[in-house]
């Protein structure tokens, strides 16, 4: 049992026996830390940024206008991995539900045209979704153009058929006939009206796109970030923690290989 207690006199024989392999060791860490620190390049960093304001699209199914296409924290989950590019870093802030600040940050001045670039990739993407949804109601404004031209057609043939009679008469039959028929005139005129009225709204819908597109609301601004730089004497007295380390590990595990070689003898 003696022989396996180990105190503290017996770690500073190991280092003072092995105290030239850890001075060597430390100080040669010391001077890589050292030559490291002079051929490291400082990089530049600079940032683009601009405001976006989400768009809409015609809302579906028929009975409301518009929808917006994404929400502002729907961009922030997805755009980075979307519309990200090698070598540049893209952020998505939520400022408001339906605005976002997009940013795009990288070594060099090129951020600012990356930047315009996803901006109007997704864009484009916005817009052909919202034509996307006014294709669905061009398809449902198509039957009310239907029904629009059969009221129009059957308000004329009965028109003409009854032309030139009227509720003028002592014939009860032919007065009630009459009565008939231009109720059902109205009736059809009114429906005809309405169905109007609901293709000029759903046209108005459609053409109203065009200024509810997703835009720009700012131009790109680009910044040049400061750039932390880390002192040389700290540079050197890393270099050194790690040399001391190293070489206490190693000169610990020689001291361990030794003694086993021994015992083994």
């Amino acid at each position: 049992m003696k022989e396996d207690t180990v105190e503290l006199i017996d770690y500073l024989r190991v280092i003072w026996k092995r105290k030239i392999l850890i001075v060597v060791i430390t100080m040669a860490c010391i001077a890589a830390a050292g030559i490291a620190s002079k051929k490291k390049k400082i990089i530049e960093i600079y940032r683009a940024e601009a405001m976006i304001s989400i768009g809409e699209k015609v809302c579906l199914p028929p009975g409301c206008n518009y929808d917006r296409i994404a929400t502002a924290d729907q961009l922030v989950e997805f755009m980075p991995f979307k519309y990200g590019q090698n070598g540049y870093l893209l952020s998505v802030v939520r400022c408001t539900p339906y605005i976002v600040k997009i940013a795009m940050q990288g070594p060099d001045g090129g951020v600012k045209e990356s930047l315009k670039g996803v901006i109007d990739k997704l864009i484009a993407d916005h817009i052909q979704e919202a034509e996307d949804s006014a294709k669905k109601q061009r398809v449902y404004m198509e039957l009310f153009e239907e029904k629009i031209e059969e009221r129009r057609l059957g308000i004329a043939q009965m028109e003409e058929k009854w032309k030139g009679n009227s509720i003028i008469g002592d014939d009860v039959t032919f007065t009630s006939t009459m009565a008939t028929v231009q109720s059902l005139l109205l009736q059809m005129k009114n429906e005809l009206g309405g169905f109007q009225r609901e293709y000029l709204s759903k046209q108005l819908v459609v053409d109203g796109l065009r200024d509810r597109n997703t835009k720009m609301i700012d131009v790109v601004k680009i910044i040049k970030l400061p750039v932390k730089i880390t002192k040389r004497s700290v540079v050197l007295l890393r270099g050194s923690i790690r040399g001391i380390a190293l070489s206490l590990s190693l000169a610990f595990f020689i001291e361990y290989i030794e003694k086993v070689r021994a015992r083994k003898r």
